[in-house]
């Protein structure tokens, strides 16, 4: 049960083909309350950037974890938007072809 505290974004993820480099990961949490209107969301309650690193092999599962996230108002039973974006053109995102976002699991910390 959620008791009102920080969440961490599990994310598994692969590369079509990249063995070497890092992507950036943007995580950006939304609170969606009552009445929200999706065509003009709120601006994210939070978010965390994480520097993950290729796989060995292209096509092998990656687990990374993001830092804690706050997402200021959220209560038990809220529904939360999530985005992951890649910041490809950061100068720490080395990793050349697609990351592919296989899972995202949410947890409190």
């Amino acid at each position: 049960h959620f008791s009102g505290g920080d969440l961490k974004a599990v994310l598994t993820w692969t590369s079509t083909t990249a063995t070497s480099g890092n992507a950036k990961l943007k995580c950006e949490l939304t609170r969606l309350g009552a009445g929200v209107n999706l065509d003009a969301l709120p601006a994210p309650g939070g978010n965390d950037v994480v520097t993950v690193a290729a796989p060995a092999t292209s096509g092998d599962l990656v687990v990374d974890l993001t830092g804690p996230i706050t997402v200021s108002g959220l209560t038990l039973g809220e529904t939360l938007r999530v985005s992951i974006t890649r910041l490809a053109t950061d100068v720490g995102d080395t990793l050349v072809g697609d990351v592919e976002l296989v899972s995202l699991e949410l947890r409190e910390v």
